[in-house]
């Protein structure tokens, strides 16, 4: 498997539904925060569907997108 590595940051948001509405209100903070938090857990699941680095982060990317895409039903 590859080995996922994401920069550990700390979001004054800790709570996902928290987070939800700010991505909903257009927070970019809180999609970074979103993205760091899921980040790891998502590669490793889906590294059980593909090894390959670069699907597995165009996977990631597309999810984060989809989720920016439906911001408005979160709040």
């Amino acid at each position: 498997m590859v080995p996922m590595k994401s920069p550990v940051k700390h979001s004054p948001i800790d709570d996902d539904n928290d987070l939800l509405v700010a991505v909903a209100n257009s927070n970019s903070m809180a999609l970074e925060a979103l993205y760091l938090k899921y980040h790891v857990r998502l590669a490793h699941f889906v590294a059980r569907v593909t090894p390959r680095y670069e699907n597995i982060e165009e996977i990631i990317n597309d999810t984060f997108m989809a989720v920016l895409e439906e911001r408005d039903g979160f709040s």
